[in-house]
């Protein structure tokens, strides 16, 4: 039997501070379109709200990713209808990544090898999507056949070198990426990770050709040999100590906007991006950072990435068709730091203490506290087919014991109370409320009440000379009760969750 391994380490806080995070710059980098969504869409959403600066740095379009809808199957690569390589399914990925960042309040988005992330001379390059296949253990592995002018087969410095240059121009606090597995293997992810890393270094040199400060040269990194580039310092010095020359928050640019020659960037702290993969297990001793961003934004941005991403309420579906919840808590990994080490998650430009809350405490979100917005409104929403069958069945169940309990009366002198018309219309009313509150659908509580009214009304059918319901006090007000009922759980499950959405998207709630 395999010893149980201690829990990891896991603070409740942010990668940079959250209060004040104004002129703080965070730099994300992916591979594909939708990827910046999926893994890190809460906490680029929760840093732009307060302020932050937030690049994302996209490696490829996604020419290669396999496609959802069936009206755009033809998008796909390969798939009936499909004439061309990708180009098409590309030019629809990145209109999907605008939409996504708007979603997320996010407004720098670059390119690998163009604009201010190519490192240059000569024009901008394009870096194509290089496809996987799936391995025998479940992880994502190369594809058979690796097209040239894809990321994973181009040059690591090449690539690198432009990453570095971007790193130059804005000058980010915090570089966020993968994992050295990538995630789940993916050999573009896994070259993403080895370009961030290498570009870090490549940043940091004196003049931008692999020359450290202090005189050392900058070979190619290993994951576990990267703590000399990573560790703490005060952002607003450069690494050779002198102040940055522009105002907080702004990249030192050169003529035309083009970045100075030579100006080295130290990042002051990277991260990794935690596997959620049962196969990479976390070390029972990592150091981990949970970061409750944005859920309603990251739902929104997911639901623009409609070709790679299907979303149900608050549940989503890949390619694959497998149902998993949205969370909007997004958890990360100190890289190159020592284990515990908690100085590079919350680097201060005045050298306060780190932004890390202690563990069990709310999140600090622009010094409010306020309302959580990590969690789906209500509770997770079940399918349809779920939903609608548990309507039926508690209509139903509310008919049938309604009917038996309706004719019950209690004599008060001459007074006739119907108390059993009273409880059988509070059962009605509070299952058709439960139904749609768990359902987070008004319609829901009309399908439960109509459902209980088919079954009374059958019921109320003579067989023989009386049926079970009959045109008395307490059958009358059964009958009729039930329309009235049906309308005010409607209506107040309509109004609880209209009331309960308006709070979480009201402005200035964290």
């Amino acid at each position: 039997m395999t010893q149980q391994q201690p829990a990891p380490d896991t603070s409740r806080g942010g990668l940079l501070p959250l209060t004040g995070a104004t002129g703080f710059r965070l730099l994300f980098v992916h591979a594909h379109p939708d990827d910046e969504t999926l893994v890190t869409g809460a906490t680029m959403a929760l840093y732009a709200a307060q302020g932050a600066e937030v690049a994302l740095l996209t490696c490829t379009r996604g020419e290669l990713g396999e496609v959802i809808p069936a009206e755009l199957r033809h998008l796909e690569v390969a798939q009936p209808g499909n004439t061309d390589d990708g180009d098409g399914l590309a030019a629809v990925r990145t209109r999907e990544l605008a939409a996504a960042l708007r979603a997320l309040g996010v407004q720098r988005n670059f390119w690998l090898g163009q604009g201010p992330a190519n490192a240059g001379p000569g024009p901008d390059m394009v870096y194509r999507d290089s496809g996987m296949s799936w391995g025998f253990d479940g992880r994502a592995r190369a594809a058979e056949t690796v097209l040239p002018g894809s990321l994973s087969r181009a040059p690591l410095d090449e690539v690198a070198g432009h990453a570095a240059q971007l790193i130059r121009t804005l000058r980010p606090h915090a570089v966020i990426t993968y994992a050295g597995d990538g995630g789940y293997g993916h050999p573009d992810h896994i070259r993403t990770h080895e370009l961030t890393v290498r570009a870090v270094q490549l940043a940091a040199a004196e003049d931008g050709r692999g020359r450290l400060p202090g005189g050392s040269h900058a070979g190619y990194p290993r994951p576990d040999n990267d703590a000399a580039i990573v560790g703490p310092r005060d952002p607003t010095a450069d690494p050779a100590g002198s102040p940055v020359e522009g105002p907080a928050g702004s990249p030192v640019e050169g003529p035309a906007g083009s970045p100075v020659e030579g100006r080295a960037w130290r990042v002051p702290a990277v991260y990794t991006i935690l596997s959620d993969r049962p196969e990479r297990p976390v070390e029972g001793n990592a150091a981990l950072i949970e970061v409750h961003g944005d859920f309603m934004a990251k739902r929104a941005a997911m639901s623009a990435h409609r070709t790679q991403v299907t979303v149900d309420g608050s549940r989503y579906a890949l390619s694959d068709g497998a149902w998993k919840d949205i969370s909007g808590v997004e958890t990360f990994q100190i890289f190159g730091a020592a284990d515990g080490d908690r100085t590079l998650s919350g680097l201060a430009p005045d050298g306060a203490p780190p932004a890390v809350a202690p563990e069990g405490d709310p999140p600090a979100v622009g010094g409010t506290g306020g309302t959580d917005r990590t969690t789906p409104p209500l509770r997770t929403a079940p399918s349809l087919l779920r939903r609608s069958v548990a309507a039926v069945a508690a209509g139903i169940v509310g008919g049938l014991l309604g009917t038996a309990l309706h004719g019950h009366v209690l004599l008060a002198g001459d007074l006739l109370l119907p108390w059993g018309a009273a409880a059988a219309l509070l059962l009605v009313l509070s299952l058709s409320l439960f139904i749609g509150l768990w359902g987070r659908s008004g319609w829901l509580s009309a399908v439960s009440g109509f459902a209980a009214y088919l079954v009374a009304g059958l019921l109320a059918i003579p067989r023989g000379e009386y049926g079970l319901v009959i045109g008395d006090l307490q059958g009358t007000l059964w009958l009729y009760g039930i329309a009235v009922a049906t309308l005010a759980a409607g209506l107040g499950c309509a109004y609880v969750l209209r009331h309960h959405r308006s709070r979480r998207q009201a402005p200035g709630l964290g």
